[in-house]
């Protein structure tokens, strides 16, 4: 089954391509709001992740026709999946704001995961700053009092000091006047006694200054492991989104080149169908390959399908999430392709998608809007196979 007939393809409007306005660009009013951009960088990520924009070439007037904001399809986070459908709102005012993605990606580079309630966690940190902060300056308040407890402590010590080193002195003249031999001997004992202990004070403090030296030092080493290991690490996850970047760039160079070729085959066809622009289609019609089975309120857009069926094959891949739902009419390509992508085995789709009929090679694998429009306007009016 193939789309033809269509000339809006890579057409954009006055305020922007389609497939990124917001809806509110197709309202009456036409308005224009600093929440528009927030859709269009929706819509934009939205294609990035999953190769396709949410709704299509319609864009906005998708929303506005009762569409449903797509989930995104892949291995993501429901963090970043509301994050992007919270951009595509149809209310302009319940998109985030630029601040808020700026959070968002703030909150992501430090946490390796995307937020729910990022405002809530800013509240708690800076209530724990301050809490900090009040605590340090406690902290240093103590400190302050305890030294000057200390400083007047010493200068109560001062005259009790001079008053023992006056009682000790009267005492051993005392002493050498009754004995000065035996008073010599307490002086040189006193004095021995006296360095021996300076000496071992002396030690005991070169120990502990070598101790405390040789734990800064196993500290510092330890700190260094960490940084070291931490850089190792660092490196291999710039390495790892390195890697992912060049192979998202590849696989965005693949999909331009795609729609370039694309775009080319509907330029080729439009230029052929440009000398038969008054010709009145119908239904049941044989055109471009096939039968018209669906028509534009223009009556120069529409749908074609082969005239028979191909044969019958699997629908998909067992176990596989595609992500391929889309319904409504216009929506089958998108479908075909992904299906194409995610799943490697034979299938309805691959057989369409690969199909050359009638000199023609772009047919797809019909939506269920459109294959219901095949049975009421072609298959109940015994038109086709």
């Amino acid at each position: 089954m193939r789309r033809t007939l269509t000339r809006s393809m890579g057409k954009v409007s006055s305020a922007g391509t389609l497939a990124y306005m917001a809806p509110e660009k197709f309202s009456k009013e036409k308005l224009s709001v600093i929440a528009g951009d927030i859709f269009s960088l929706g819509a934009t990520i939205f294609e990035l992740l999953t190769d396709d924009t949410p709704f299509e070439e319609h864009g906005g007037l998708a929303l506005n026709s009762g569409a449903e904001i797509p989930n995104l399809s892949g291995n993501f986070s429901p963090e970043l999946n509301k994050i992007i459908k919270a951009c595509l709102s149809k209310n302009p005012e319940d998109r985030p704001t630029a601040k808020d993605l700026t959070n968002f990606a703030h909150y992501y580079q430090r946490k390796n995961k995307w937020p729910e309630l990022l405002k809530d966690e800013n509240k708690k940190a800076k209530k724990e700053r301050k809490t900090e902060i009040i605590k340090h300056a406690r902290k240093n308040e103590n400190n302050k009092t305890e030294t000057k407890h200390r400083t007047k402590n010493i200068k109560n010590l001062i005259p009790l000091v001079i008053v023992i080193v006056i009682a000790i002195v009267i005492a051993v003249l005392g002493i050498i006047k009754e004995n000065k031999k035996f008073a010599k001997e307490n002086v040189s004992k006193e004095n021995t006694y006296k360095e021996n202990t300076y000496n071992v004070d002396k030690a005991v403090k070169e120990s502990i200054r070598i101790t405390n030296r040789d734990d800064s030092i196993r500290e510092l080493k330890k700190e260094l492991e960490k940084a070291k290991r931490e850089t190792v690490k660092t490196k291999q996850k710039n390495d790892k989104l390195i890697q992912e970047a060049e192979k998202t760039k590849q696989k965005n160079d693949r999909l331009i080149q795609e729609k370039n070729t694309e775009k080319a085959k509907i330029n080729k066809e439009f230029k052929k169908e440009k000398t038969i622009d008054k010709i009145n289609y119908s239904i049941g019609q044989k055109h471009a390959g096939g039968l018209i089975f669906y028509i534009d309120e223009t009556a120069k857009h529409g749908l074609v399908c082969a005239e028979n069926d191909l044969d019958k094959f699997k629908w998909g891949c067992y176990k596989t999430e595609i992500g391929a739902t889309k319904e409504y009419i216009g929506s089958g390509l998108s479908n075909t392709k992904k299906i194409v992508t995610y799943c490697n085995e034979k299938t309805a789709a691959s057989a369409c998608y690969n199909l050359n009929l009638n000199g023609y090679s772009d047919w797809y694998l019909p939506s269920k809007d459109e294959l219901n429009l095949m049975y009421k306007n072609l298959h109940k009016m015994n038109v086709g196979g």
